[in-house]
């Protein structure tokens, strides 16, 4: 069976493009994609670079801003830690003209190398004093944290509510003597 020339050339152009795709789909197409996720990976770690360059640029102001975490009180000891808190809540509740009904300091286990130490309150006031209380306490310069809140009406007529609140404050727990030999 002898082909004409132009079953020739029709043949010859039908194995071109079939060539052709099977190049594409073994050759070109996964090196594209090769390519493409190798660029993605690029611009990711060029990303991280630039955010790493960021922060070592920005140490100096980290590292100050430790310090003053540091003196402000987050390196004491939870004895200074709870009479920090205790000062704390009596100058908020002082300035904001809100009055502590109960107060409760407790100290939970100690984890990480640091010791919470919380206070369970009630204050009462309107509801102004309280959301001043509140503002006092969470722009402390010291490691306070206002955990909850529950407030609740005492007569609606005077505007006068009591709020339950538990506040905490990091103190560094002592370090405990290894026990060798055990």
């Amino acid at each position: 069976m002898t082909l004409s020339r132009r079953e020739r050339w029709v043949a010859l152009a039908a194995a071109g493009v079939l060539g052709l795709l099977l190049l594409d789909r073994v050759l070109i197409t996964p090196l594209w994609h090769a390519w493409q996720v190798r660029s993605d990976r690029v611009l990711a770690m060029e990303r991280e670079v630039w955010q790493t360059r960021q922060l070592l640029r920005q140490r100096r102001q980290i590292e100050a801003d430790w310090r003053q975490r540091l003196d402000a009180g987050l390196a004491e000891p939870v004895s200074s830690a709870e009479a920090g808190l205790l000062n704390a809540l009596e100058a908020a509740a002082r300035q904001a003209g809100t009055q502590i009904v109960s107060l409760r300091p407790e100290r939970p286990a100690a984890q990480d190398g640091v010791r919470p130490v919380r206070c369970r309150l009630v204050a009462s006031g309107s509801l102004e004093s309280l959301a001043r209380f509140c503002w006092q306490l969470e722009t402390q310069p010291g490691p306070l944290r206002l955990e909850r809140v529950q407030i609740s009406a005492t007569d609606p007529a005077r505007d006068a509510v009591n709020a339950q609140m538990e506040v905490s404050r990091i103190g560094l727990a002592p370090v405990e003597p290894s026990r060798k030999g055990r």
